[in-house]
């Protein structure tokens, strides 16, 4: 049980780090962000929300990362798309 509560405790630093970095919270003054990684930590950042079932998360996130970084939008277009299809289907009640 300690390993799997130790686990949560990594993936949430990196989740924090993560979202950090897309929110520009690591930035010394004057510094500019690189697209690059914002890119990076910010798929990161959604992957562990989609894996946690976080989608409305994700989906906020996503849309971060097509103001910050426009040329992914095509991509997260798609993964919007398919994390709003999964939160439709974790609110659907199973049939009974």
């Amino acid at each position: 049980k300690k390993a799997a509560t130790e686990q949560a405790g990594f993936v949430n630093a990196a989740l924090e780090h993560y979202l950090s970095v897309v929110y520009g919270k690591n930035l010394r003054e004057g510094e500019r962000p690189d697209p690059f990684w914002i890119k990076e930590a910010g798929l990161a950042a959604a992957r562990v929300f989609e894996a946690r079932g976080q989608w409305t998360e994700s989906i906020n996130l996503y849309r971060r990362l097509q103001e910050l970084v426009p040329s992914l939008r095509p991509v997260t277009e798609k993964k919007i798309e398919n994390a709003r299809k999964n939160q439709g289907a974790s609110k659907t009640p199973a049939p009974g």
